[in-house]
């Protein structure tokens, strides 16, 4: 499992690589310089032995997190699961690589993109929060961002469409479910490199999701300045 995890899901370091996934995102969306969407999801598991309660999430019921990275074609970039259900979105961020090695990675112009749930640095991007009176400039920022965002949560669906197991894992050990869920991902990225993609695998999970409005508050209190900054340069973008 961790020899295949390195070598089929990966931060590629190649510019030429890094440039496509940018070109395609940007074909698709509009939005400039994407190097990758993330967010976290929800695996159901029955409740664990140990601490079953942190694994209770805001839809009560027992879950652990997989935040994902992923590319425009849904092939997953980074992936980090196992935190309880109960933990935010913003704090596995902050506890992965991804947080360590995502402002060497992205660099000042290029970024990765994620919801309110994330707090706005200079490498990571989110929607301005809609207060009712956006000008039509950060509407339509928000628009483009959030359209190439949702590429994580398709790649999400695929996944669980396709392994069905994960709608549930049932299993009390934590260290089973992990290892579920990594060897899924890295099968996810298989079958994407060997173009074998199916709609109809793709499931909705956005009902299992944690609280939008929840997310985005938390998220605002962590805002970085070069962030902010960039976060207006691109909206002006938008005529």
């Amino acid at each position: 499992m961790h020899s295949l995890k390195k070598r089929f899901i990966y931060l590629p370091p190649n510019g030429n690589v890094k440039q496509k996934i940018i070109d395609d995102f940007y074909t698709s969306y509009q939005f400039p310089n994407v190097l990758g969407a993330i967010d976290g999801t929800h695996i159901r598991i029955v409740a664990p032995h140990v601490h079953p309660q942190v694994y209770v999430n805001r839809k009560k019921f027992h879950s652990i997190v997989l935040q994902g990275l992923c590319a425009n074609n849904l092939q997953f970039l980074h992936v980090v699961a196992g935190w309880p259900g109960s933990i935010h979105d913003a704090r596995i961020l902050r506890n992965s690589d991804v947080w360590n090695i995502g402002p060497q990675w992205c660099g000042p112009e290029k970024h990765i993109i994620g919801d309110g749930a994330y707090p706005l640095q200079s490498w990571l991007l989110k929607p301005f929060r809609n207060n009712g009176h956006l000008p039509r400039t950060q509407r339509r920022y928000n628009f483009h961002l959030s359209s190439a965002w949702a590429a994580i949560v398709r790649a999400f669906g695929l996944l669980k469409g396709r392994f069905r197991r994960l709608l549930l894992l049932d299993t009390k050990s934590i260290k089973t479910a992990f290892d579920t869920i990594i060897v899924c991902c890295i099968f996810h990225n298989i079958c994407i490199i060997n173009d074998d993609i199916l709609d109809q695998y793709i499931v909705d999970g956005r009902e299992e999701e944690n609280n939008p409005g929840v997310q985005e508050l938390y998220g605002e209190n962590d805002e970085d300045e070069a962030g902010l900054e960039k976060q207006l340069r691109i909206a002006n973008m938008f005529h």
